[in-house]
């Protein structure tokens, strides 16, 4: 699935502020730390949808963390 350049972006943050790994491929990322500078959290929360029905992101089931696919 071809993704947007923002959700690119957001992909790119999730992947640089990891916090530790589920196994080989997913690491888990605290999503305030994640979310783009001057991007609001609603906006944040679509790409992150977008990325999910993509197979790159997965809820943790909370409001917080969540794991991103690294490989």
């Amino acid at each position: 699935m071809k993704i947007s350049p923002k959700a690119q972006e957001v992909l790119t943050n999730l992947r640089a502020h990891t916090e530790g790994s589920w196994g080989d491929k997913w690491h888990s990322v605290y999503l305030d730390n994640a979310r783009p500078t001057g991007m609001s959290p609603r906006s944040f929360a679509g790409y992150l949808a977008t990325l999910k029905k993509a197979g790159l992101y997965r809820s943790q089931g909370d409001d917080c963390f969540g794991d991103v696919l690294v490989d």
